[in-house]
């Protein structure tokens, strides 16, 4: 059972005592003011619960932090350098980002990569174990270049998303943010809540 049940139980044996003591008004009256009191304290504690476990505020940043690195095939990016992380939705350590609650969210994945002809590398966003989105580095030229991708899909309560490597051919790097910001990057934000 919830605290907030007991908090309640509480009370009402605390307002069944206050009518059984003696009659001095003075006494009940203050003791009907404490009970008041605790009631709107009881409510006010309720509701910071729930704002708690249900945010109405989502939205995150994260770049990919360190030097420049060769990823494998399978990697689920780990966007470390976290610039704001309201609701608490994103993970650091994984580079996942799981729904606080239901709703729609806008995410934007960018990732700055080498390409050439001996150099290639898909990425794709995924929502639990399904593409949403896609980046795609093959090029004949050798070069550097930032690819985003931007997408507003419905989330359901801890679905989980993320950008992983999907194919790679040769050995591309990936620029981080040791040199100049916000080369690679995971954002997002709650749209609105069911």
């Amino acid at each position: 059972m919830s605290n907030t049940f007991f908090l309640h139980i509480f009370i009402l044996l605390l307002v069944g005592n206050v009518n059984s003591l003696p009659s001095d008004e003075t006494a009940q009256a203050i003791l009907q003011h404490n009970v008041d009191e605790l009631k709107q304290t009881v409510v006010g504690l309720t509701q910071e619960v729930e704002e708690l476990k249900h945010p109405k505020v989502v939205a995150f940043l994260a770049e990919l932090g360190g030097n420049y690195f060769v990823p494998t095939y399978g990697q689920t990016l780990i966007y470390s350098q976290v610039h704001l992380n309201t609701g608490h939705g994103y993970s650091e350590y994984q580079g996942i980002f799981t729904a606080p609650v239901s709703g729609i969210y806008y995410f934007n994945v960018a990732v700055t990569a080498s390409e050439s002809s001996s150099n290639g590398m898909h990425v794709k966003i995924k929502r639990n174990a399904d593409e949403v989105g896609f980046l795609s580095f093959e090029s004949p030229m050798s070069r550097w270049v930032k690819r985003s991708d931007a997408i507003i899909i419905h989330l359901n309560a801890n679905d989980k998303v993320m950008s992983q490597v999907t194919y790679l051919k040769g050995r591309p790097q990936i620029a981080t943010s040791q040199i100049m910001k916000m080369y690679s990057y995971f954002s997002g934000f709650l749209i609105s809540k069911d």
